[in-house]
């Protein structure tokens, strides 16, 4: 039986058929109307909570960067991993984990992170880049060398990234490709003064130190900031025997060293090498005097420096101080005893002194250990020239070169 609404047969209440029809639909409509709300307003919620999580996990990611600068790489690690936590689909915060990691020795956890990040589709030179670092530190240079080409290729302008390639060919024992691959990069890349003390470099490896300097030259600007590399190219110039040029490079940087240690007596010494290099630009130009002083001051503050030794006994020995220098080199033997051979320098002071039969025993004695030593056979040949000749023995030019 079907059921009648008892409204059906009354006729007062059949006009209320059609405003109930409409209140039915009006229900409807404002069901479906707030349901639909409800949806747009959870997904502006939901959009909203993502973007805040987005600004906090880069809030961290500066904060990480600031601790890293600042040498706080345990600190910066801790703030990438709240950053990871909390927007754990971005790798940038993994790339610099890595970097973290590495800058820490952590090399399995600089791996890991790598590999989440990669997980995550990073494929920019910055991962690549730090995929070479990590090849590099075990040792695996060929891998190291394909990430950081990769890395170039991407970014040709990025100095790092070509420093890395021609430092990485250079540790793989690739020179003349490390020169080839730096003359190609060289002309008109930012920051092109690292690449030519990197070329630079690379020519004292060839052997080739006057296409050394001229690359050291050409990046001067940036040797009045670096300290080291200054020195290395004052090192370089004392090498091939231009010594006004190495004095003028090495002076300031021992002095200012100096100067420092005046003020602060906790601040390093400027660097033996240095140092002894300087004192040879004096003995050379002509002022022993001067060399003699600072190395009386080197052995004092480092007395088991055998070549600051030998270099205080070739100063006495132009200024005609023969106790002095005797003095010099039984320190110096003390010291070094293989190394430099003394008996050298013995040899050179008796040739100053005029002694040239002191001179022969002593380089006959040297040479009977080391027969095949060209120094001292063509000083050798020098002493029985003179021996010959019966010239006058006293001499006032230069030392035989040392």
């Amino acid at each position: 039986m079907t059921m009648i609404s008892p409204l059906a047969n009354d006729p007062q209440s059949s006009y209320l058929l059609p405003s109930l029809r409409i209140i039915r639909v009006g229900l409807c409509l404002l069901v479906l109307s707030t349901g639909c709300h409800s949806t747009k307003q959870r997904s502006m919620q939901h959009k909203a909570q993502e973007d805040w999580k987005r600004i906090r996990a880069a809030f961290k990611l500066r904060l990480a960067n600031e601790q890293f600068e600042q040498g706080y790489v345990l600190e910066a690690v801790a703030t990438l991993q709240r950053a990871a936590s909390i927007d754990p689909t971005n790798p940038v915060y993994f790339r610099m984990l890595a970097q973290c990691h590495l800058e820490t020795s952590s090399l399995e956890a600089a791996r890991d992170a790598i590999r989440h990040a990669k997980s995550l589709d990073d494929d920019s030179p910055e991962l690549a880049f730090l995929e070479g670092i990590l090849a590099e530190r075990h040792w695996h240079h060929k891998e190291a060398l394909r990430y950081y080409q990769k890395a170039a290729e991407i970014e040709p302008e990025n100095v790092d990234y070509l420093l890395a390639v021609g430092e990485c060919l250079v540790n793989s024992g690739r020179p003349t490709e490390a020169r080839q691959f730096l003359d190609e990069h060289l002309q008109g890349a930012e920051g092109m003064e690292q690449l030519a003390i990197l070329r630079a470099q690379v020519h004292l490896l060839l052997d080739a130190p006057e296409l050394a300097v001229k690359d050291f030259k050409s990046a001067e600007g940036l040797l009045a900031d670096a300290a080291g590399m200054s020195e290395e190219f004052g090192l370089l110039l004392v090498r091939i025997g231009r010594y006004a040029e190495a004095l003028a490079v090495l002076q300031p940087l021992v002095e200012s060293a100096a100067r420092r240690r005046d003020k602060d007596p906790s601040t390093p010494r400027a660097s033996r090498a240095a140092v002894r290099a300087l004192a040879i630009c004096c003995n050379r130009l002509g002022t022993s005097e001067k060399a003699a002083r600072l190395m009386e001051d080197h052995v004092t503050q480092s007395p088991d420096d055998g070549r600051a030794w030998w270099i205080l006994a070739e100063s006495q020995i132009r200024l005609a101080d023969w106790e002095g220098a005797e003095r010099s080199i039984r320190r110096g033997e003390q010291a070094a005893p293989k190394e430099p051979d003394w008996n050298l320098l013995r040899a050179y002071s008796a040739w100053y002194h005029g002694d040239l039969e002191q001179a022969a025993g002593f380089l006959e004695t040297m040479l009977a250990e080391r027969p095949d030593d060209s120094l001292a056979l063509s000083f050798f040949q020098q002493v029985n020239e003179k021996r010959s000749a019966r010239g006058s023995a006293l001499l006032t030019d230069d030392l035989p070169p040392t």
